[in-house]
Order: structure tokens, then C-alpha cells, then sequence
């Protein structure tokens, strides 16, 4: 009895960590050479969120930027990125770029809840919670997010690589270019 008790437990503390997932949550393809999928979901003051991406290998990342008011050509200046990967281990990290190119080496203020981390058949699936009023860019309408996926090395994330620009971003498959402005709420 004690033994079920425990694995009844266990399972609905897995589904309740595993599926982020609800009739509110919202989804947008921002990098369709890779399917980069954003799905949200804004409840009170805290975003909800999952990215993933298609034809990944398990030493991948996949992350995301939440930037200021969309200005073109920014790149991921002034982006507050969230990082995920899962070998050897799951690992969410928290990244601030105050530069338009090169490793972001500011400092982070944003504040997440890693979710789940899932990585199959070639799709890597990463999910966080973080406030809405956190990081050095709170979410508004109007704000950019921008996307990128890479190589991991010795548990750290490395250079994306480049692609040509793109604002369809049908032919990206490192980083994102220009994504549109969000209509977060």
C-alpha cells in the first residue's frame, strides 16, 4: 500500500511538472526552416511557455530571446535569453545579450521556472514559467523575441552558426533574423 501511494505520487507530480499545456495556450511558428515553435500562455502576472524545434540532435540547445520594442537589425541586443538543453543532463540557463552580435556576456536579471525537457525523434521540446515583470525586458505588445539553436560543448552552449537574412526566416536554420513584433495579451 505505502509502495502505491508513493508511485500514485510520483505520476501526478510528473504530469503535473510534464504537461504545461491548456485551451488558452497560444502558438506561433517563428522560424519555419526548423519549425521553432513558441507556445504560451499568460496567467496573472506569470508567462507560461514551451519552444521547440525539429530536426535537432540530442548535443543541441534550443533558446529564446525576450527583446525590447522591435527595432530592425537589433539582432539579440538587449535580449533576455533563455537557454535549454538536455545532455548530460537537462539545463535551463539564463543569458543576457547587451551586444547585437558575439556571446551574450551581460548581466541576467530575468527570473524562470524550468518546466519540462523533452528531446525525440529529432524534436527537442524545452518549458519555463517566468514573471512577466522580470528580466530587463518585461513582456509587452509589441516587444521582438528572437530564436536560436546550436552545438553544446562540454555542457556549455556554443556559437549558433549564421544564416544569410531572411525575414521569412523559411531559410534560417541557426538563429532567427527578424521576428515579428508579439501580441503577447
Amino acid at each position: 500500500k505505502k509502495h502505491k501511494m508513493a508511485a500514485t505520487l510520483f505520476v501526478a507530480l510528473a504530469l503535473s511538472c510534464a504537461c504545461m499545456a491548456s485551451a488558452d495556450m497560444q502558438s506561433i511558428v517563428i522560424g519555419p526552416a526548423i519549425d521553432f515553435t513558441l507556445e504560451y500562455e499568460i496567467t496573472g502576472t506569470t508567462l507560461s511557455c514551451c519552444m521547440s524545434a525539429t530536426n535537432r540532435t540530442a548535443d543541441m540547445y534550443i533558446a529564446i530571446g525576450f527583446s525590447g520594442p522591435k527595432i530592425p537589425k537589433q539582432g539579440m541586443g538587449n535580449s533576455d535569453i533563455v537557454a535549454a538543453f538536455g545532455q548530460p543532463k537537462p539545463t535551463f540557463s539564463v543569458l543576457y545579450s547587451n551586444m547585437t552580435a558575439g556571446a551574450p556576456v551581460g548581466a541576467p536579471t530575468l527570473k524562470i521556472t524550468p518546466g519540462k525537457f523533452d528531446f525525440s525523434d529529432g524534436k527537442m521540446t524545452a518549458c519555463f514559467t517566468r514573471p512577466l515583470e522580470s528580466g530587463h525586458n518585461p513582456i509587452k505588445n509589441g516587444n521582438a523575441v528572437i530564436w536560436a539553436t546550436g552545438p553544446v560543448s562540454d555542457g556549455q552552449i556554443s556559437y549558433h552558426g549564421s544564416d544569410q537574412p531572411d525575414e521569412s526566416g523559411k531559410t534560417q536554420s541557426h538563429r532567427s533574423d527578424e521576428v515579428p513584433a508579439m501580441k503577447w495579451m
